[in-house]
C-alpha cells in the first residue's frame, strides 16, 4: 500500500533520475552527511502536507503539498558557491516543471515555491540551495490513496 505522498517523492526521483541524470548521486530522505568524495548530489524529501476543509462527508480530500529537492555541491570557493550551484538548481527546477504525462496520471499539479540557500560552514565549501515545490494532491476520503481507480 502506497500513499499520493510516496507516489510524489517517487515520481520526483524517477524524473530526476531519467536519463541523463540531473546529478550523479540522487537520494530519498538522507539524513547523513554527504560523503566527500561525492562534488554533486540531490536528496529528494517530503516537507508538510495540509489538507483542505472539506464541505461535505466523504467526500475527497484537497491536499497542499510541499516537497523539498536539496541541491548540494563541493564549490571551488566560498565566493563563487552561489554560481556554482545555479545549473544544477537550473536542471532541478526544469526537470521537475516540464509537462509529465506520468503526473498527469497521478493527477498531481506542481508549482514552483521558495529556493533557500545554506552555506555550510565546514571548510569543504559546502552549499547546499533548496528548491521547495507544492504539490496540489487529493486522496480519498477516509485513507491516504489516490481516489482514482
Amino acid at each position: 500500500m502506497s500513499t499520493v505522498f510516496v507516489d510524489l517523492v517517487t515520481w520526483a526521483m524517477a524524473t530526476l533520475q531519467a536519463s541523463p541524470p540531473v546529478a550523479p548521486q540522487i537520494y530519498r530522505n538522507r539524513l547523513r552527511v554527504v560523503p566527500t568524495e561525492v562534488e554533486q548530489s540531490l536528496v529528494v524529501r517530503m516537507d508538510k502536507s495540509s489538507p483542505a476543509l472539506t464541505a461535505i462527508a466523504g467526500a475527497p480530500i484537497d491536499w497542499t503539498s510541499n516537497f523539498a529537492v536539496d541541491c548540494y555541491l563541493r564549490a571551488d570557493s566560498d565566493e563563487e558557491a552561489d554560481e556554482q550551484v545555479a545549473p544544477l538548481m537550473n536542471s532541478v527546477f526544469g526537470r521537475l516543471l516540464q509537462p509529465d504525462p506520468a503526473l498527469d496520471a497521478l493527477d498531481i499539479y506542481i508549482e514552483p515555491g521558495p529556493i533557500e540557500w545554506d552555506f555550510v560552514a565546514t571548510g569543504e565549501n559546502l552549499v547546499c540551495a533548496t528548491l521547495l515545490f507544492t504539490a496540489l494532491q487529493r486522496t480519498a476520503a477516509h485513507n491516504l490513496e489516490s481516489p482514482q481507480p
